[in-house]
Parts: structure tokens; C-alpha cells; sequence
């Protein structure tokens, strides 16, 4: 905003000076006027990253360094300028998203609260005692140190699916520790779930082969008959 005040101070003294002279600045504004139509067109793309730069600067949707989901990529801001966004995913890839984009997609700030729910959903076989593996998940929800007890997790049965009954586990924990607690919590529930005897089922079909009816003799001749007439 400095630089294109000053420019306009330096063009309007510029005019000035003309008029002093006693040049005519009516064909420079027509020159100007020209040029700043063509800008314009050629920096459509630019000004209107530019203009939703602002409005990101003052709507603040994320901050530097929060998770987020924008664009079909998720990741760490790394900065945010008048042109672009940019963030660092999780093997450290550096992803630039012109403002225009941000704006007017969605935009999921993973890190915006304190605290999320880590949902995991468990299967277990259709002959395993529904509260007994209920009591595995509350045991291994309270005994994770990253697992918090306030609010209180949210373990019931979600689905009866095809080959399993599906449970939903869901912990609460801080968000920067969301990811921790999922990959741990996932390999904790199947050791304990082993430990225990619970079967975690894979799709099954069971196959009926039924051999084709032989036919008769009498059916033979009649339709050999019929295709010989």
C-alpha cells in the first residue's frame, strides 16, 4: 500500500510539473489510462489474490502454525502474504495456495480449539461379548496418559456391519497431541483385544455350488428334433 501511494504521489507531482511547464498532461492521462487497463487485465489473477489476502489478514481463519485442510492439502502454515498461503505438510513438503483459492474454499483449521476427539471405530466378531470389549476400549482410553478424562470419551456400538459388530472409541486429548494418541491408542486396543481373546473379524462369503440339472434323455431328443425340423 506504501509503494503504490507513493507512485501515485510521484505521477500526480509528475502532472504537475507538465502543467508548470506548460505541457499539456491530457495525452499522459489517456497513455496512463491505456496502460492501467492492460495492467489491470494482465494482473486480473494478482489483484484478486491480493484482495483476498486482505480479507484472510482480517478474518483470520488460521494463524501461522496451525494444521489445517485447504485446497485438497493439509498442513502446517508456514506464512501467509498478500499473494499466497503457504503450508508444510507432514513429510515437509512445501505446498503454495494463491489466496483466491483459500478463500473461496473450505478451509478446516484442525488446531483452531484446545482440544479434539480422536474417533477410532473397532470391529469385533458377531460371537464376542459386546460390554466386555466395550470395558478393553474404557481401559485403555483411561490408562493412555494423552487421553484426557474431561469430556468423558464416547464408547457404543455404531453399526451391526455384514461379518462384524463396529464400535465407536472416541478420546479426547489436546490437539497437538491428536496424532500421538491416535497411532497408539489404534496399536494399544489390538494387543489388548489380543491379550483378551477378542477376535477382530475380516469379510467373509460363504459359497453354495449347486451342479446343473442333467436332462433327460426324452428333453435331449425333443430338442434335437426340433432343430433337425
Amino acid at each position: 500500500v506504501a509503494r503504490l501511494v507513493y507512485w501515485v504521489f510521484l505521477f500526480v507531482g509528475l502532472l504537475v510539473v507538465l502543467s508548470l511547464l506548460g505541457i499539456k498532461g491530457t495525452p499522459l492521462l489517456a497513455l496512463f489510462g491505456g496502460a492501467s487497463v492492460i495492467i489491470g487485465l494482465a494482473l486480473q489473477d494478482t489483484l484478486g489474490n491480493f484482495a483476498k489476502g486482505l480479507l484472510i489478514t482480517v478474518n483470520q481463519p488460521f494463524d501461522e502454525g496451525d494444521y489445517i485442510e485447504v485446497g485438497g492439502a493439509r498442513g502446517t502454515v508456514q506464512s501467509v502474504s498478500v499473494i499466497a498461503t503457504t503450508i508444510v505438510t507432514l513429510d515437509n513438503r512445501v505446498i503454495v495456495i494463491p489466496n483466491q483459492r483459500v478463500w473461496e474454499g473450505v478451509v478446516t483449521n484442525f488446531t483452531a480449539k484446545d482440544t479434539r476427539r480422536v474417533d477410532l471405530v473397532f470391529s469385533i466378531g458377531y460371537d464376542e461379548d459386546i460390554h466386555r470389549a466395550i470395558r478393553v476400549l474404557h481401559e485403555a482410553v483411561a490408562e493412555h496418559p494423552l487421553a484426557l478424562n474431561e469430556p468423558e470419551p464416547t464408547i457404543a456400538v455404531t453399526a451391526l456391519a455384514e461379518s462384524s459388530v463396529e464400535i465407536l472409541c472416541g478420546a479426547w486429548t489436546g490437539s497437538a497431541s491428536y496424532l500421538r494418541l491416535y497411532r497408539e491408542l489404534l496399536a494399544d486396543v489390538k494387543i489388548r483385544f489380543d491379550a483378551a481373546g477378542i477376535t477382530i473379524p475380516y469379510p467373509q462369503r460363504d459359497l453354495h455350488l449347486h451342479p446343473p440339472r442333467a436332462r433327460s434323455l426324452s428333453s435331449t431328443s425333443e430338442i434335437a428334433q426340433t432343430e433337425a425340423g
